[in-house]
């Protein structure tokens, strides 16, 4: 895959994020609250992270019922597929962020900025030696 094909895919997914933004509430139709701003805010810290050192591929974005975003990862590696999810909930002082890799579980809690989940999404990729 080139370069300029992953810049590309990054740049959809800030696009996508930024999308998020424009969700009135009731986007699902079964009456999901609009999309937390903060939570679009961390996800798109998280993104250009990966953007600038090309260390994981550049996510698909999902807007979650609860309000919340997701961002899924899904590469081959030497070991199989590795798959990772990242979800950002806004729960009113707090941002909650689980992290989760197929088959095991990595972390989940609360989070003050996106650093330590960046370098724990890097260390997965690189412990898994994607083919990217």
């Amino acid at each position: 895959m080139s370069v300029l094909h992953k810049a590309d895919e990054y740049s959809r997914a800030l696009l996508d994020l930024d999308r998020l933004r424009k969700l009135p509430k009731n986007w699902d139709q079964q009456g999901a609250p609009a999309i937390s701003k903060r939570a679009i805010d961390e996800a798109v810290n998280l993104v250009r992270a990966f953007q600038r050192d090309r260390s994981a591929p550049a996510p698909r974005v999902v807007a979650m019922c609860d309000g919340g975003v997701e961002l899924a990862w899904a590469a081959s590696t030497d070991h199989g597929r590795l798959e990772i999810e990242a979800r950002f909930v806004d729960e009113g002082n707090t941002l909650l962020i689980g992290l989760a890799h197929s088959p095991g579980f990595i972390f989940d809690g609360p989070v003050h900025g996106t650093q330590d989940f960046v370098q724990r999404i890097r260390d997965t990729f690189k412990e898994h030696s994607p083919v990217l």
